[in-house]
């Protein structure tokens, strides 16, 4: 994948789908974000056309909302990141969460599974409508489980490989922010 490819994909999806830009910053924030300790998530910009994050917000997201009688709303995870490095798309499903229990991890898990569907879902219709060559690979995509740093929790014993998921502990401020100012480092590529 070329960085114009992902730029042209990221042009054409809806503004309500992408990260919001703020203070040259791409913001994310928790869909529950009342009660979450992480309210928002800053990353630095980097190469603008290499970089896509897609928020998946409840209130934004309508292609998640009344599929199904008695469920009105999809579970998502809270953001999926693009980024397009060395000609390489890597593909990150990230669930924000206040603690880490067995529980959260099993509903982080659904709500990534969730969002890969609808990841797949949204390619195809890409591909389909705008006749496009746009291959994406969820093979290699990364769960990611972010929580606070204040929270003294270790990984448990049940949180392995096992699960798919990879935790991100993040320093939060007062307000419930973070900033990730190298969003290259943040995902270790």
């Amino acid at each position: 994948m070329t960085n114009k490819i992902l730029s042209d994909f990221k042009k054409s999806i809806h503004h309500s789908l992408k990260a919001k830009e703020e203070k040259g910053y791409l913001c994310v924030s928790e869909q529950e974000s009342k009660k979450s300790t992480i309210k928002n998530i800053y990353f630095g910009k980097g190469n603008t056309d290499d970089i896509l994050i897609i928020r998946q917000n409840i209130e934004d997201c309508r292609p998640i909302e009344n599929l199904f009688e008695g469920k009105t709303r999809i579970k998502s995870c809270d953001f999926i990141v693009f980024i397009c490095k060395n000609r390489d798309l890597h593909i990150f499903f990230c669930e924000i969460k206040s603690s880490i229990s067995k529980e959260n991890c099993e509903k982080a898990l659904r709500q990534i599974r969730g969002s890969k569907i609808f990841l797949e879902y949204l390619c195809q219709n890409y591909k389909e409508y705008f006749d496009k060559d746009f291959e994406i690979s969820l093979e290699s995509a990364k769960n990611i489980y972010i929580y606070p740093a204040s929270n003294p929790q270790k990984k448990p014993t049940f949180a392995s490989k096992k699960n798919g998921l990879n935790f991100e502990k993040v320093k939060v401020d007062s307000n419930g922010n973070t900033i990730q100012n190298d969003i290259y480092n943040f995902f270790r590529l």
